[in-house]
C-alpha cells in the first residue's frame, strides 16, 4: 500500500484500467483501515498484512484463483 512513487490504491486503478478484470491482493504493514478498506471496495480481491510467509502469499493466490475469500 505504502511505495516510492505511487501509493497502492493509484497503482490498484492504474491495474485496474488496463485488466478491469486483473486480480489484485494487497499487502502492507502500515496501511491505515480505511485505506485497506476502500481499495478492497473498489474491486481488490484481499489483503495481507506484512509481515507474511511464502505459504500464506500462496494460499492467498490459490484462494483468489479458486474464487474463494483470502
Amino acid at each position: 500500500m505504502i511505495m516510492p512513487v505511487l501509493g497502492g490504491a493509484e497503482a490498484f486503478a492504474q491495474i485496474r484500467e488496463f485488466d478491469p478484470n486483473a486480480k489484485v491482493i494487497l499487502s502492507s504493514g502500515y496501511a491505515s483501515q480505511e485505506a485497506v478498506q476502500e481499495v478492497l471496495s473498489n474491486g481488490a480481491c484481499g489483503f495481507i498484512a506484512k509481515p507474511h510467509r511464502i505459504p500464506v502469499i500462496a494460499q492467498a493466490i490459490r484462494n483468489v484463483l479458486d474464487g474463494k475469500p483470502i
